[in-house]
């Protein structure tokens, strides 16, 4: 949502900016129809760039807002369950998790970049063809007396102001692209089309052997405050036992010791 407000505030903005830089335009075609129509020609050519470049940088944009999503949801699954993570062992079946849409991030903005690159080049060339084209137009029509120097200056002026007017355009449309992106993946949070809730099994297991067994167990987070002293209990084999206490009093931590997340003092289990 804040995006969405931001982007339309920038987008009122630049329309602003192009309905002022009309007038310009219109002042051009009333010196030199010549130029006018070589400087439209440039500039289409111009925006035809603008847009490919942009319709490049849409596509990479839509697929790395995917994996960002998709490299933040295993972060915060991650984090939710760093517990299960450790008791499981399961530290390296993550990282390889969350690397994948990483290494395919990396490699996304890489082949962007060079497309880009790419287009830049090709963008910046065509602008200095362009201008020694318009240069050479210019010395001709003021061979033949029509144009002169003065006008000329006018013309050049307002070459630069279009090109911003088709800038304008390009950025415009480019934050338009990025609303719909953003709106769009609010949509699928709301509709759960690529965000499902989490499934959870149903398997049990049965007629488990054997028991838990803690003996005379001496724990505590720091030395010289123990929490646990001599601590014996069995959990018997398909019996459900329930620990009850205060907050605080060390239910959780019982049940970090069974799984050996903590090292105790004294005792077995």
């Amino acid at each position: 949502p804040n995006s969405l407000s931001g982007l339309y505030a920038t987008i009122m903005s630049y329309v602003g900016g192009i309905i002022a830089n009309l007038g310009y335009i219109f002042i051009i075609y009333t010196y030199s129809w010549k130029l006018s129509l070589y400087l439209t020609i440039g500039n289409i050519v111009t925006y035809l760039i603008g847009d490919w470049r942009l319709k490049i940088r849409q596509k990479y944009r839509k697929e790395l807002h995917k994996l960002g999503d998709e490299r933040s949801g295993i972060s915060k699954e991650a984090l939710n369950g760093i517990k299960d993570i450790k008791v499981l062992d399961m530290q390296k079946p993550i990282e390889k998790k969350f690397a994948k849409p990483l290494k395919e991030e990396v490699d996304l903005n890489v082949r962007m970049s060079y497309k880009l690159t790419a287009l830049n080049v090709l963008s910046s060339a065509f602008t200095v063809v362009f201008y020694v084209g318009f240069a050479l137009i210019a010395v001709k029509l003021m061979k033949i007396g029509e144009l002169i120097p003065s006008t000329l200056i006018v013309l050049y002026s307002y070459s630069n102001t279009i090109r911003l007017f088709v800038n304008d355009i390009i950025t415009l449309k480019d934050y338009a692209k990025e609303k719909d992106l953003v709106a769009g993946r609010v949509m699928e949070v709301f509709d759960e089309t690529f965000y499902p809730q989490d499934k959870f099994g149903t398997k049990t297991l049965e007629n488990a052997q054997g028991h838990l067994v803690v003996e005379n167990l001496k724990f505590g987070y720091k030395q010289d405050e123990i929490l646990f002293d001599d601590l014996s209990v069995t959990f018997d084999s398909n019996k459900l036992t329930a620990i009850v206490g205060k907050s605080g009093e060390g239910k959780s931590t019982i049940a970090n010791l069974l799984f050996h997340l903590y090292d105790w003092e004294e005792g077995t289990i």
